[in-house]
């Protein structure tokens, strides 16, 4: 353990630490922001005070690592400024206008070009857009805003459609369900299928091994209480 926290210290200083870590505090300092914000103001207040936290961590990205690129803050709390809007601003763009977007066919496709147009500005060095949360790098204002919302009705779009192909959108489900088995296993079954065979998996192959064997091995596990509550951390099965 004291390894583990010397490691962190020092990997924080240049935000080199594992990505998972740094969600893990980030994430619970978010929410507890969120939900004291939420509790003692309503929603219109809740969200200027937010938002002006949204300003301030943008801000602080153009002057400390855009422009000086000298600050390093303790497992990234910088970022939880950003953090806070969007994790708040989800639910109310969910509650108050994203579901008057969905299965509609030409926001979706406005949506898309959009999209489209901002990809192709960026190929071009037209503008020159970025979203890194590890590192506080989210400069531009507008797009930070714009480029996510679009993305959420795009997928909650294709969301919709999919629904409509009952074997992908199982398929998908199954896949969402061992999401945690995929993500932790997918490196691992890689590295030692390379090896075994000394094979170097081109990205179709790693993703397709990446995602079925751990599949398999989750839906093992998850057939056996003793092996739920081992490796799951549930009795109840999840799928």
């Amino acid at each position: 353990m004291e390894l583990f926290i010397s490691d962190v210290y020092r990997r924080q200083k240049a935000r080199r630490s594992k990505w998972y870590i740094l969600v893990c505090f980030d994430t619970f300092f978010t929410r507890l922001i969120v939900y004291l914000t939420t509790k003692f103001l309503n929603q219109k207040n809740s969200f200027i005070i937010l938002s002006f936290a949204f300003f301030l961590g943008v801000l602080e990205s153009n002057i400390f690592h855009v422009l000086e690129k000298t600050a390093n803050f303790f497992l990234n709390i910088d970022t939880v400024l950003t953090y806070s809007f969007y994790y708040f601003a989800g639910f109310v763009f969910w509650e108050r206008t994203l579901f008057k977007l969905v299965n509609d066919v030409r926001v979706f496709a406005l949506a898309i070009a959009v999209v489209s147009l901002i990809i192709y500005q960026q190929s071009i060095n037209l503008i020159n857009f970025r979203l890194d949360m590890k590192n506080a790098i989210y400069y531009d204002l507008v797009y930070i805003v714009v480029v996510p919302a679009l993305f959420v009705i795009i997928f909650s779009n294709a969301g919709v459609f999919l629904k409509r192909y009952r074997f992908l959108s199982a398929a998908l489900t199954m896949i969402g369900k061992y999401s945690i088995i995929i993500m932790y296993l997918h490196i691992a079954i890689n590295l030692t299928i390379g090896q075994i065979f000394n094979l170097r998996l081109e990205p179709l192959m790693y993703c397709l091994m990446g995602i079925c064997i751990p599949l398999v091995i989750g839906k093992i596990v998850n057939n056996y209480k003793w092996s739920r509550t081992l490796f799951l951390g549930t009795n109840n099965k999840i799928w």
